[in-house]
């Protein structure tokens, strides 16, 4: 077998090739759906016609692909199944919670940007905190799967480090010319065309590791692998990296949050005609997210199987209880045969190309409805309804496309400092985009469940959240001492971020005047600006990186 498996073989024509035709096939389709729109709500919601099916699978290849294709085989090969197990076991709890009590919130009324909800119970300054939290997620998100796609081409063609950069460019561009095009549709579209080569790269992963090694029994772990950590079943030790029932909680929390604040995904809800419909979008993302976590973690026992038997023929610096995440990519452009190399690559070029577009995509919208239209709307300016037409549609369209290229250009600046950030990739994912996860939540949590609410409080609930998600994240950076771990971080900061904003909103009242505002806001960011100056000034010693 091994005569025939080339060390950092790299791919050939027949691979370019393929990536060619994927590269042609994304920009036509941007060209397409560009000539079919009129108004900003075909650019941004698809015209509300959006198939749902189509639309479910986009927000589970949108929002978790890059953990799904890269994390989960690194995971599972080095650390064990625990994290697909984990995510399998919450997927029901995660649908019930979200058709049940977040969907039929959202379909009822007329929005594009899901933060619109948050103005009437919560008042102006709440609506724009959200949308402001939502654009720093989803664009230090998005800087993040940029850097990681670089690099994973960077290891997987043994190219030199320095041309992570270039190449972060270069996918930037093509991204940024089929979205300024093809808007909310092209994004979906292509987000299908990636998930069935996410789901083809699995396949043909196993089944070529299952002929070169003689049969699946081969690979099939018949024990747990001595370099896994224990199955535990929950543990409050902060020594215990992941737990079974930590990393449900994590999962149900990330998917509810997600679901409940989430532009990206509410944007996906609101572009289908119905309820019923967006229920179904739903429950087809649930049963995409479960197909892909089953033949990744296989995939995972595979390529685990394969290394342990051939270990000389994993990348330098590389082995299967060591930088585990990129054994996948290598395997990929180095020793599967030509062909199923290119269809792989294109996959994981899609990886970048369809959640960079879909995220900035959404935080076009965030940015046109919420601070473009609602800061600079005058009384009498009529809006953009769907199937509008004339100056204001186009205008609505043009600033949104506007939009997007601003939000491209920036998240491609912001992904060249990504690789400070400590740790494997979902710990990274965790560690950055987890950070605000829970407190953008908090808004939609108090404004729909808690009457009483007070906008400022909740706020300022939200800001405590973060700064507990930020200390369970970082606290052994911060303090060279073990912490919580990296699965607690979401949990920990819902409730931090539910309790304060409840407590504030009983001590500050709906109806607080603006001089008791300012009193509560001075009081209620003392605590806050003592964090920070110990944070950055008392542990200046240290840094977070």
């Amino acid at each position: 077998m091994e005569g025939n498996l080339a060390l950092n073989r790299g791919p050939g024509l027949l691979d370019w090739a393929i990536i060619g035709v994927y590269f042609i096939t994304v920009i036509a389709i941007g060209w397409y759906y560009s000539r079919r729109q009129k108004s900003k709500d075909d650019f941004l919601l698809g015209g509300r016609r959006t198939n749902a099916v189509a639309s479910g699978i986009s927000i589970i290849v949108t929002l978790t692909s890059l953990i799904s294709y890269l994390a989960v085989v690194g995971e599972t090969v080095k650390y064990g199944p625990v994290f697909v197990f984990s995510t399998l076991l919450a997927l029901p709890i995660i649908y019930l919670l979200a058709t049940r009590f977040l969907l039929p919130v959202f379909m009822k009324l007329p929005i594009t940007s899901a933060y619109e909800l948050l103005e009437n119970p919560l008042g102006l300054k709440a609506r724009l905190t959200g949308s402001v939290i939502f654009i720093l997620t989803r664009v230090a998100w998005m800087a993040l799967l940029v850097f990681l796609s670089a690099k994973t081409l960077v290891v997987m063609m043994n190219w030199d480090s320095k041309l992570i950069v270039p190449i972060i460019l270069a996918l930037g561009v093509i991204t940024l010319v089929y979205s300024a095009l093809g808007g909310f549709k092209a994004a979906v579209a292509t987000g299908v065309i990636k998930f069935f080569l996410l789901f083809l790269g699995a396949v043909l992963t196993i089944v070529f590791v299952t002929v070169k090694m003689g049969g699946a029994g081969a690979w099939i772990p018949g024990a747990w692998a001595s370099h896994w950590q224990p199955l535990v079943l929950f543990s409050f030790d902060p020594r215990v990296r992941i737990t079974l029932i930590g990393m449900i909680l994590t999962s149900v929390s990330w998917w509810v949050c997600t679901a409940g604040s989430d532009q990206i995904a509410i944007q996906r809800y609101l572009s289908t005609r119905n309820l019923k419909e967006a229920r179904k979008a739903f429950l087809s993302n649930n049963i995409a997210d479960a197909v892909l976590t089953i033949f990744l973690g296989l995939t995972g026992f595979a390529i685990l199987g394969f290394f342990s038997a051939y270990p000389h023929l994993a990348s330098e610096g590389r082995s299967v209880s060591g930088e585990a995440d990129f054994l996948f990519p290598h395997l990929i452009a180095n020793i599967l045969p030509h062909g199923a190399a290119g269809l792989l690559l294109a996959g994981v070029l899609s990886v970048v190309l369809v959640s960079f577009s879909s995220g900035i995509n959404s935080t076009a919208a965030v940015i046109t409805t919420d601070f473009l239209e609602r800061l600079g709307r005058k009384k009498g300016t009529a809006r953009d309804h769907p199937g509008g037409g004339g100056p204001e549609s186009a205008q609505g369209l043009k600033s949104s496309r506007i939009a997007t290229l601003a939000v491209g250009v920036i998240v491609m600046l912001l992904s060249t400092i990504m690789d400070k950030v400590p740790g494997n990739i979902i710990e990274v994912t965790n560690r950055t985009n987890g950070l605000f996860v829970a407190p953008l939540f908090n808004l939609f949590f108090m404004a729909i469940f808690v009457r009483k609410a007070s906008g400022l409080g909740t706020i300022f609930g939200s800001a405590y959240g973060f700064v507990t998600a930020f200390l369970v994240g970082f606290w052994e950076t911060l303090t060279g001492r073990t912490g919580p771990g990296f699965q607690w971080i979401i949990p920990f900061s819902l409730v931090s971020s539910v309790l304060f904003s409840m407590v504030f909103s009983l001590l500050i009242g709906r109806n607080e005047s603006r001089r008791a505002a300012r009193i509560w806001s001075l009081a209620l960011a003392a605590p806050l600006l003592l964090a920070a100056a110990w944070i950055f000034v008392v542990r200046g010693g240290r840094s977070v990186s």
